[in-house]
């Protein structure tokens, strides 16, 4: 199926973000968008900008988005590829998965009301031929034949299935690979992740990601969550990332002296508020912060969490519920209120 493009500058294609690239062109599908919009995520704006630019050279290689889990690198994937309105063929890359199984199989179908077997391409074939964003989520996840078997997909080049089927990449392909390491092997918490060799790493051209900014994560909130007061919003995102940097220190280079917990993603913070609007008037922050968080942590850091938890959030609030906080006159998540919280955090 063919998709035809016109060239936009990305200041037309995202006229409310600021970008120091703006008069950049990128190709835009002319047809409707092949994925639906999260009306929640809020992009990472340097990052965004980088993979725009990316896209607009010559596929020299797969593009890589490396970050702990939920810095956003899915949602990432997903928000570009419906902006520039591009088909998406997402592979779920796991430990046992091998090379046949992206590609296609035999399966049953009926003919002329018989039941017949014949070959078929999964979409990730089609998409790398027909023109589309492949992408790749947690190659380092992948086995020694699988990133073998994918060199030449990583590199844009001439793919030969493993039935002998020779696909030729579309002009307008391009490869996005996602991992939370670079598949160095050297990580102690991503213990599935797997050790990629230097053939394939040195075909990824890596952009980090990072846990967004306060403000950021609390327009992420203030998006899901308007019934949350925007200063119980701000001192959340103060626990997130106290946390964040117990873990991976406060430069987030992962080099915390005696880390503390386990990755406390916007993921985790948006579940936290669901639980805490969920059980508005049943459940106090510190109880749907044990159903959000804490029950999945080693209970030998408890007391440790919660003496960071303490620190962002008083006594009282910690054990009240959002009915209760909310009925001491706060406001909701509203207006221009972002600044008054970012401006007293």
């Amino acid at each position: 199926m063919s998709t035809f493009y016109e060239l936009k500058p990305i200041s037309k294609l995202f006229p409310n973000v600021s970008f120091v690239t703006e008069d950049t062109e990128v190709k835009v599908g002319k047809n409707d968008p092949f994925v639906p919009l999260n009306p929640f995520y809020v992009p990472q704006i340097d990052i965004l900008e980088d993979l725009l630019v990316e896209l607009t050279l010559d596929a020299d290689g797969a593009l890589g988005l490396v970050g702990e889990t939920g810095t956003g690198k899915t949602e990432m994937v997903r928000y570009i590829s419906h902006y520039l309105r591009r088909r998406l063929a997402t592979v779920q890359i796991h430990c046992a998965l091998r090379p046949e199984q992206i590609e296609g199989g035999m399966e049953l179908r009926v003919k002329d009301g018989c039941s017949v077997s014949e070959y078929v391409e999964q979409a990730v074939v089609e998409c790398y031929r027909d023109g589309g964003i492949v992408f790749f989520d947690e190659i380092d996840k992948a086995s020694p034949e699988l990133s073998a078997s994918l060199h030449a997909v990583i590199d844009n080049k001439q793919w030969t299935l493993s039935n002998g089927t020779i696909v030729q990449p579309h002009p307008d392909t391009r490869v996005i690979v996602a991992a939370n390491t670079i598949g160095d092997g050297a990580s102690n918490r991503y213990i599935t992740s797997q050790q990629l060799d230097s053939a394939i790493r040195s075909r990824i051209s890596w952009t980090r990601l990072h846990y967004p900014s306060a403000e950021v994560e609390i327009d992420i909130l203030r998006k899901q969550f308007s019934a949350i007061p925007i200063s119980l919003a701000s001192d959340l995102v103060k626990v997130a990332n106290a946390l964040r940097d117990a873990l991976l220190g406060v430069d987030r280079l992962d080099d915390a002296t005696d880390p503390v917990g386990e990755p406390f993603s916007t993921r985790t913070l948006v579940k936290w508020c669901s639980r805490i609007v969920g059980y508005k008037k049943s459940k106090t922050l510190l109880q749907t912060f044990y159903k959000a968080f804490l029950n999945g942590v080693s209970i030998e850091e408890h007391e440790i969490i919660i003496g960071m938890l303490q620190r962002h959030l008083t006594e009282d609030k910690m054990n009240s519920t959002l009915a209760e906080i909310s009925q001491k006159g706060t406001r909701p998540v509203r207006g221009n209120s972002l600044q008054q919280a970012l401006a007293a955090s």
